[in-house]
């Protein structure tokens, strides 16, 4: 059987930028695992940091300008190269590359996909002006990019269903396959030795880890206010924030930590972003891990928390978290001041040997839901299914 060939269309893989970036990055890392031919191309510049070392073939064609990231290289680009792969993924909404892979498919045979990756959550409609441009530029081009797609892949049902209503007119072949995370479990002793030896003022100490990016989406306002008036009675336990600080959310960040009491401050550990074996050492050494989101189509932080055996405290807006939740593999509440609160309560209350059941049960929800091994072949049986066969 001849090797499936793939290119995947991203605006950027900074790492940096989460979820889509480390897909196609795990994408490429399995290749040769399930004997499959990956290229991507990206609108990063050939000399950012991030592609030299990156795991397969990437096509950089920046510098461009601005988020949305205006191409017109991208179009000629994929006009005269997508004839060459069996199929394209394209990896998020709202920027040129969607508009560009659908203008080249026009010209070809070869079918798109697209993962939405959360950006079609009606929870973004707050933003009102941003959601105003979103609808007009939804009602020229957008809507077409999602109808004219082989399939579009959502990796919950909760992510699936909160599209539909977010914009109109809406119409798609939907596939539900969820992300899933690869196993770091025989390299995590070193990792956690790595951690240790990098952060000594953590070793040996009692901490929840929030490991994301500090935004107000995350819930990152709602987390340091409850942990501010809970802490006093769990003198022992600190909160670790790992993560790059969103440029919107810089002043909102100082002004809630210069309004903390002294001795607060002096156990929230801010470490910044965090990546390899200090992210994974700081997941297997934490008591659990925290993300108290108001919007998450996936979060595969949950996942790769749960595959080094540490239980989540999220929220019900964490749309995998009736996972968590059937497996007794951490807490789950609302996004509110109070279900944060009753999420650190319960957790910070229970005994240890509850405690240390939790990890076993996080362990087991990452092996039956979330084992990369495992979606990801489901994942490579949809994109065959849709493949143009000679």
């Amino acid at each position: 059987m001849s090797r499936l060939r793939i290119l995947h269309c991203i605006r950027s893989l900074d790492p940096a930028g989460g979820g889509p970036a480390d897909f196609v990055k795990m994408v490429a890392d399995f290749q040769n695992v399930f004997n499959i031919q990956v290229e991507v191309v990206t609108l990063d510049r050939s000399d950012d940091p991030w592609i030299g070392d990156f795991p397969a073939r990437v096509h950089a064609l920046g510098p461009v300008h601005g988020t949305y990231g205006l191409s017109p290289k991208l179009v000629n680009w994929l006009k005269s190269n997508l004839p060459n792969f069996d199929l394209a993924v394209v990896n998020g909404v709202w920027t040129y590359v969607t508009f560009a892979v659908r203008e080249a498919s026009l010209s070809c045979s070869t079918p798109y996909v697209l993962f939405t990756d959360g950006m079609l959550d009606p929870w973004f409609a707050r933003y009102k002006l941003k959601h105003l441009k979103k609808c007009i530029y939804w009602k020229l081009f957008e809507h077409k990019v999602v109808r004219d797609a082989a399939a579009v892949f959502f990796t919950s049902e909760h992510e699936r269903t909160g599209a539909r209503s977010a914009f109109t007119p809406y119409r798609a072949r939907e596939i539900v396959t969820p992300y899933g995370t690869q196993d770091p479990l025989k390299d995590l002793g070193n990792h956690k030795r790595t951690f240790e030896n990098n952060y000594p003022q953590l070793k040996g100490t009692r901490y929840l880890l929030f490991l994301s990016r500090l935004h107000e989406k995350k819930g990152v306002d709602i987390l340091l206010k409850v942990f501010s008036d809970v802490c006093k009675d769990f003198p022992d336990v600190n909160l670790v924030l790992a993560g790059p600080v969103a440029e919107s959310f810089k002043a909102r960040l100082e002004e809630i930590t210069e309004s903390l009491p002294q001795e607060v401050n002096g156990r929230i550990i801010k470490l910044g972003l965090i990546k390899g074996a200090d992210k994974w050492g700081a997941l297997a050494c934490a008591e659990a891990m925290i993300l108290p989101s108001h919007q998450e189509n996936f979060a595969r932080v949950v996942a790769e928390s749960l595959s080094c055996s540490t239980p989540v405290l999220i929220t019900n807006r964490v749309n995998i978290w009736e996972a968590i939740e059937r497996h007794g593999a951490g807490v789950v509440e609302t996004d509110t001041d109070e279900g944060v609160r009753k999420m650190l309560l319960h957790w910070l209350t229970l005994p240890a040997e509850d405690r240390l059941d939790a990890r076993s049960k996080a362990r087991q929800c990452f092996e039956h839901n979330f084992d990369a091994n495992n979606t990801f072949a489901r994942y490579l049986e949809s994109l065959d299914s849709i493949v143009i066969k000679p």
